[in-house]
């Protein structure tokens, strides 16, 4: 195949007037592709077919007799329109069965492509790499904002207080502070805790009188909300900062206008909180009367007077 070599080529190029002509330069068997140098100093690899459309049919002109010369040059010329025509009518099935692979393999620089163009084209599409990868990144902060804004379910916080370290106090790991603990008028183990603080919320558990056997709807209200205000203490706040307060009392018919008495001359009507009275059998059966409550813990701890 390397008849070829040396002969002269013309190909158009699309946005350029005038065709480019060049030289057939070399040969690669393995590829079966035929290696092109323009005269401008670009070149590319073509396959044959593409080859015998842009060869020209005249040969290099060479220093030989006449006679050979010319029989040379004319059986030359007979083969190659030969050549063509053959591998014009299979140039369809050709491109469609190794074109594709082939393609792949192509070192092509066209001419109608200058350095400045290709350094152009390479700074697109670096750019364009660059903007994926901030889209990807930017599309992945959106997906941890919107997972840390979701409720955690019990297993994520388990999870995640297991991994904060078994020597964390129970407050660092999950926010929450709790009172002492009590087993509440019956005596026996820690049943639950005097408060319990989360954020700046107090949790007050239900008081009860000091002295229940007492059975006196006045004295154990006194003894009530004095454990209160104990409590409330103990927590960081007052009763002027009480959001809610739930009052129970055995009997209501007997007890509401004693312990709204004591309550009236317990609150300030400025901080009142909001309050529910229910009527309940309590714990102990000596027991008249209980109060829980919930206050908000202020900022500034010397208003708590």
């Amino acid at each position: 195949m390397s008849q070829y070599k040396g002969r002269r080529v013309r190909k158009k190029f699309p946005g350029y007037k005038k065709p480019f002509e060049g030289t057939v330069a070399d040969y690669d068997s393995d590829e079966v592709l035929w290696s092109i140098k323009y005269e401008d100093g670009d070149g590319e690899d073509v396959e044959e077919h593409e080859l015998f459309e842009i060869i020209l049919e005249e040969a290099p002109e060479e220093d030989v007799p006449d006679d050979a010369g010319k029989a040379a040059a004319k059986k030359g010329k007979k083969k190659l329109l030969q050549l063509q025509r053959t591998r014009g009518e299979n140039a369809q099935a050709l491109a469609g069965s190794s074109g594709a692979a082939a393609q792949g393999k192509r070192n092509l620089h066209s001419p109608a492509e200058t350095a400045a163009e290709r350094h152009a084209k390479k700074q697109k599409q670096d750019g364009k790499k660059r903007a994926d990868a901030l889209g990807s990144a930017a599309t992945d902060k959106r997906r941890k904002a919107k997972e840390s804004a979701l409720p955690k379910t019990a297993e994520a916080v388990d999870k995640e207080e297991a991994g904060r370290g078994a020597g964390a106090s129970e407050l660092e790991v999950t926010g929450i502070k709790r009172g002492a603990p009590t087993s509440g008028p019956l005596a026996g183990p820690t049943r639950f805790h005097n408060h319990v603080i989360y954020g700046r919320t107090g949790y007050i558990a239900g008081q009860t009188a000091t002295d229940p056997s007492v059975q006196d709807y006045r004295i154990q209200t006194q003894q009530v909300l004095q454990q209160l205000d104990k409590q409330l203490k103990a927590a960081g706040t007052s009763k002027n900062h009480l959001l809610k307060a739930t009052v129970l009392l055995k009997d209501i018919a007997l007890g509401a206008d004693v312990f709204n008495a004591v309550w009236e001359k317990w609150i300030n009507p400025q901080h009142a909180p909001a309050r529910t009275t229910f009527e309940a059998s309590l714990i102990h059966p000596e027991l008249l009367v209980e109060v829980d409550a919930i206050a908000a813990l202020p900022a500034n701890l010397d208003i708590l007077e």
